[in-house]
């Protein structure tokens, strides 16, 4: 993780400062994990993976959950060994609340 916006660190209740440095799939729930993995190297393989839904670790919106994320990963070429992958996401958390209330 090379930045993180002021939104993730509010949801998640990771700081910038604690995000930044390390792996991606450090911040993800275990559940997660293996799903993201398999798309980041489809990633680095030059081969879209679309989106792809996380959990990640956190306190959640209320601060019972973990945030629901929605990520696109993209290939950034540069010279080597400069090529990273972007992950452009979206908060899916209070949708999946949403949904839970309507299956009630």
């Amino acid at each position: 993780v090379v930045a993180w916006n002021d939104h993730l660190a509010r949801v998640s209740g990771v700081s910038e400062a604690d995000a930044c440095g390390k792996s991606i799939l450090e911040l993800i729930q275990d559940d997660s994990k293996e799903h993201l993995k398999l798309a980041i190297e489809a990633s680095w393989s030059g081969i879209s993976s679309g989106a792809v839904e996380v959990s990640m670790r956190g306190r959640g919106m209320d601060g019972s959950q973990p945030v629901q994320m929605l990520l696109t990963l993209i290939l950034q070429r540069g010279s080597y060994p400069a090529s990273t992958i972007t992950a452009i996401g979206q908060d899916l958390t209070e949708l999946g609340a949403m949904k839970a209330a309507q299956e009630q």
